[in-house]
Parts: structure tokens; sequence; C-alpha cells
């Protein structure tokens, strides 16, 4: 239970902080929609992981199990590939949430060229 709520609070927390302004550069009908698709989308993904997850014979089936029941050994690595590159993703956008956020205090309450310190072209700065 922890994993999942630890796997749950890394997936959600970020997404979160932002969807306000998405919403708001997305448009209200468009975002709703795009929700809605989103979370649909979704919801039939789960449904069949779960049917695929019953019909493995091991006690705890991990991604990685189903993928190889269904695919093969080359299932297996595709699946732990792309789990590393969701949690990869996870972590990049961390990375930029906190850099964002670290930026906008620093030019809020500090005035100088921060230019020096971040590569890129920025229209923040």
């Amino acid at each position: 239970m922890q994993a999942y709520l630890a796997l749950l609070k890394g997936f959600m927390s970020v997404q979160i902080l932002y969807m306000p302004k998405n919403i708001y550069n997305g448009g209200y009908a468009f975002s709703l929609f795009a929700m809605l698709l989103s979370f649909s989308f979704t919801l039939f993904s789960l449904l069949k992981l779960i049917d695929s997850r019953a019909k493995v014979e091991k006690q705890n089936a991990s991604y990685s199990d189903i993928a190889e029941e269904a695919f093969g050994k080359i299932g297996r690595t595709v699946a732990d590939v792309l789990l590393c590159l969701l949690q990869y993703s996870y972590v990049i956008t961390l990375n930029f949430f906190v850099i964002e956020t670290l930026r906008s205090v620093i030019n809020e309450y500090i005035v100088t060229d921060l230019s020096l310190f971040f590569v890129g072209k920025d229209e923040h700065i």
C-alpha cells in the first residue's frame, strides 16, 4: 500500500500543481474535453490491465510479468524499458518544476541577472 501511495504522489503531485495554468492556456472547453478523453483512455487501459493480470498464473504479477506472458521475453524487456523511461520523466518534470519555482522566487526577491546561471533562451529573465 505504501508503494502505491508513493507512486500516486509521484504521478499526480506536479500535474495537479500545473493544472490551473494548463486549463487557462488550453481554454476551458478544450481542457475539459481533453481531461475526459484522458480519463476514459486511462480507465479503459486500467480495466484491460486488470483483466490481463487475472489471466497470469503468478500470484503477484508485475507489469513485466504480464508483458512477458503476453509477448514473451521481448515484451518483458520493452515493459521494463518503458517503466524506466516513465520514472525518468517524473524526475525530469519535478526538476523542471523546482527550477522554475526557484527562478521565479529569485527574480521576485533578488534583482539580478540570472542569465549567468541558466543555460538557454528564456523570456522570463
